[in-house]
């Protein structure tokens, strides 16, 4: 509105003018929104570029440290020192945790969800757990019923960590100091329930993870915004009010749901619902469980590996790992080298397991022409940051498994074991 003064038939008077600008307010809004929006993406792409240019070598130093711990825990084994054993295990897991982290960073970076993968609910608490003990109190007793029998769910191993020790760090708080942690991983059946957070029925069959604490509980009050996010009940500091809210995302993020159950005074539990594997019956848990238990020891492998890595410790290390399965092993310290260790005998070879970024060639590069000298062997490509390999590229180098860096020992044991040819395999 603009008022300007005028006479009017001798008086003076004022002409008001007034113009609806709702228009330009809301597109100038959508603007500012649309200019936020583009900051936000140029800041996550510099991200992303950072945290992918440091994976790879992070991910070469990880290789290193954790494939070496593995190889002093065989080691370890046979010397038959308990307290060495110890230690070694708690540096494993620490890596363990580093190179899940790096893999996390990568993943929020790019804005997409977890990797999920077949998962242990009991095997993930259990190693969660072994790092939580360092950071209670010893007047708080956590105690585990964890079921080893139950079938795998689809999730990302590290987001069901975090969901875990947000719960327990909450109980922990909840309790002042003193009182009793019960974790368990059952199976659970529900008629009618209603989800906590985002109260929508459920009923159903779960893979449950539980939290139990014996704190002073959660007043009714509390209870209607606990998932909100920044809503917090703790000292100024204490908290930033994002454990359940971040609890809340991932867990429906996997398509479960959180009961709570509690009153004043008598504790409270969360339990994490997530979805029965569909046609996992209910009854294959024990026979699955005898048939884990009952396994052999894997046979040794037979045949000849050619390596390609630039990182001098990892080659040391796969010539260590690969040759005490039983494998013969030719280690080059890039593409060109390993190209023309082929080429002087293309079928003497059983198997390629390579590195992406070398110099001289990559090792898609690499793949190609050891496939176009010996189509259909057997191509393990390894990379701490593959990303923008595309399935079709592979597929056009032959590459028959992408597998991420840090790998584990064990896991490169199965693909070799089912990529050397028949009478070569090692049962998984």
């Amino acid at each position: 509105m603009r008022g300007v003064p005028v006479r009017h038939q001798g008086q003076p008077h004022v002409l008001y003018v007034g113009r609806d600008i709702t228009e330009m307010k809301r597109a100038e809004a959508e603007r500012a929104e649309l200019g936020e929006q583009l900051r936000q993406a140029q800041k996550m792409e510099a991200i992303g570029q950072l945290t992918g240019g440091i994976a790879h070598d992070f991910n070469n130093i990880l290789q290193g440290i954790l494939g070496n711990l593995v190889l002093a825990e065989e080691r370890q084994a046979e010397l038959g020192d308990d307290r060495l054993g110890r230690y070694l295990e708690r540096a494993r897991l620490s890596s363990q945790r580093a190179r899940d982290l790096i893999q996390q960073m990568l993943t929020f970076s790019r804005g997409r969800g977890g990797e999920r993968r077949p998962s242990s609910l009991a095997g993930l608490a259990r190693e969660a757990l072994k790092l939580l003990r360092s950071s209670l109190p010893a007047t708080l007793e956590l105690r585990t019923e964890l079921d080893d029998a139950l079938p795998a769910v689809a999730a990302d191993p590290v987001q069901v960590e975090q969901v875990l020790m947000n719960l327990c760090i909450n109980a922990r708080d909840a309790m002042d100091g003193a009182g009793v942690i019960d974790v368990r991983v059952r199976d659970a059946e529900y008629g009618r329930a209603t989800c906590a957070s985002c109260r929508q029925r459920v009923a159903g069959r779960f893979v449950e993870l539980a939290v139990r604490d014996t704190g002073t509980g959660i007043e009714p009050r509390v209870l209607d915004r606990m998932f909100d996010p920044f809503f917090s009940t703790k000292q100024v500091g204490k908290g930033s009010g994002m454990g359940l809210a971040t609890v809340h995302g991932i867990v429906h993020q996997h398509g479960g749901h959180v009961l709570v159950e509690s009153a004043p005074g008598k504790g409270a539990e969360f339990r994490v619902l997530f979805e029965w594997p569909t046609g996992v019956a209910p009854a294959a848990r024990e026979r699955d469980a005898k048939t884990r238990k009952g396994a052999a020891a894997p046979a040794r492998l037979a045949g000849r590996v050619l390596v390609a890595d630039d990182e001098e410790v990892i080659r040391e290390f796969l010539v260590d790992l690969l040759g005490g399965w039983g494998l013969e092993v030719v280690a080059c310290a890039d593409g060109e080298e390993a190209r023309d260790a082929f080429a002087g005998d293309p079928q003497s070879f059983d198997a390629l397991v390579t590195d992406q970024t070398m110099p001289r060639l990559t090792g898609l590069q690499l793949a190609k022409l050891v496939t176009r000298m010996r189509p259909g062997i057997p191509v393990i490509l390894c990379t701490g940051y593959g990303e923008d390999l595309k399935p079709r590229e592979l597929e056009a180098a032959g590459v028959r498994t992408l597998a991420r860096k840090p790998i584990e020992p064990q896991q490169l044991r199965q693909l070799l074991g089912a990529a050397l040819p028949t009478g070569n395999k090692a049962p998984t």
